[in-house]
């Protein structure tokens, strides 16, 4: 038996497009045939339409460019657009001294760099070599971006800048970075990694330090262990911190990570090092899971130097481990200044919601960086006393609170929603419940500072 393919389905709505379509098409056609007997009527030369075009694209651009020396809304965009280039970063490494230094730097000037510099790498070397004073950011934007064919010349000028020059060119335009403008500095700081100055040297530790570049971490390794300066040792292992958390954030491959845990642990294991190499290892280490590192930081957290234990706090926040919320609350009495002022960071790290009370009565601390600590903690532990507290202080004639607090609020909004904001983060109960060892009230050596 033969099928019969179904009759198509008309739809009333394909019908009504079919013919309004046609009806466009046909307005559309008259409107061409009127305007092209219109344009036949009239006189018109090619050569005075492009005339007149000329000139008001001349009078644009002095519009535009009177509007870009005067206008500060355009500059303030133009630096957005910049910073647009460096969004994005998958971690980054936050500590009580980058978080003061953050809250009481002013910004460097984002609109003073120009993507328009004329100087080319040559003429930036020969300036840092033949003035006394240092040249602008546009002058030193050359430093940044070094194209292939003009590496050999920075290797060989730039040796030859005079020691205080290359100091202060390169934290110039590590500021710039910082501040997101478009310079890639990995060639000049692959050179000044192996400066003849112990502080070139450092500088470039320090601005490698929130990287995590696999290109780098041979070199830093080896400086970590066997850099003649110990400033720039300890910076180099805190630099290393940033390969452990990115192991542990599956961002980078897990034998370049150990690498940089086996350097950190060797370090904690020399008992010559000095104690501030030590402890940046420590720090820098405490973003690994491996769980030797917990006893690591509770032997740093009974030394008998306060640098230690403050780097045992520093761990403790870093390490993520709920276990050391009481030994960090029991800290916030402490009569040291600097270790309340750790220990409020690392509650607010490890989101320690129980210890909110003591938080917000160090926001009235007699010392400023512990109210800064402090302020920067409420952020991490939500509710509603916090955010409350954080709007009046934003809104205070202290300046640099007033920026911690808008920043807090802003960390706030991304950790609690308004509906949740009443709740805490974490299940306090169920986490001490966990290993009973740990719990405040059994460890009678942690009891409150008089």
């Amino acid at each position: 038996m033969t099928t019969k393919n179904p009759a198509p389905f008309d739809d009333p709505e394909d019908e009504f497009a079919s013919r309004f379509d046609e009806e466009v098409e046909d307005d559309y056609d008259e409107l061409e045939d009127d305007y092209d007997d219109e344009f036949d009527d009239d006189e018109f030369d090619d050569d005075d339409l492009d005339d007149e075009f000329d000139a008001d694209e001349d009078d644009d651009d002095e519009d535009d460019d009177d509007e870009d020396d005067d206008d500060p809304d355009l500059r303030d965009e133009l630096a957005e657009n910049l910073a647009a280039f460096f969004a994005g970063d998958d971690f980054e490494i936050v500590d009580l001294k980058a978080l003061l230094a953050e809250v009481r730097d002013d910004d460097v000037d984002a609109a003073v760099f120009s993507a328009r510099a004329e100087y080319t790498l040559a003429d930036a070397l020969r300036r840092l070599r033949e003035h006394d004073r240092l040249p602008g950011l546009p002058d030193l934007a050359p430093l940044g971006n070094v194209a292939p064919a003009d590496l050999d010349l920075l290797r060989t000028q730039w040796p030859t800048v005079p020691v205080a020059m290359r100091r202060a060119a390169l934290d110039l335009l590590i500021a710039a970075v910082e501040e997101d403008l478009p310079l890639d500095l990995s060639e000049l700081l692959r050179l000044a990694l192996d400066d003849a100055d112990a502080l070139v040297r450092l500088l470039a530790v320090e601005a490698l330090a929130q990287e995590g570049d696999p290109v780098f971490l041979g070199r830093l390794t080896q400086m970590a262990r066997h850099d003649a300066d110990t400033a720039v040792r300890a910076g180099a292992a805190a630099a290393l911190g940033a390969y452990v958390l990115a192991g542990e954030l599956d961002e980078l491959e897990p034998a370049l990570a150990m690498r940089a845990e086996e350097a950190l642990m060797a370090i904690l294991a020399d008992g010559a090092e000095a104690l501030e190499v030590q402890r940046r290892a420590l720090e820098s280490i405490a973003y690994s899971g491996e769980v030797g590192v917990r006893q690591l930081i509770e032997d740093a957290y009974y030394a008998a130097h306060e640098d230690m234990r403050l780097s045992a706090l520093t761990a403790m926040g870093r390490s993520a481990d709920s276990r050391w919320r009481n030994l960090a609350r029991a800290e916030l009495s402490n009569p040291s200044p600097a270790i309340r002022a750790e220990a409020a960071f690392a509650v607010g790290e490890l989101e320690a919601r129980a210890a909110l009370p003591e938080i917000l009565a160090l926001t009235a601390d007699e010392d400023a960086t512990v109210r800064l600590a402090a302020i920067y903690a409420l952020g991490h532990l939500g509710g509603h006393e916090a955010r409350t507290l954080l709007r009046r202080i934003s809104n205070s004639d202290d300046a640099v609170e007033a920026t911690a607090a808008d920043d807090a609020l802003e960390e706030m909004a991304f950790y609690v929603s308004d509906e949740a904001e009443a709740l805490p983060l974490y299940d306090e109960d169920e986490d001490d419940d966990e290993d009973e060892d740990w719990r405040f009230s059994s460890n009678t050596d942690l009891g409150v500072y008089n």
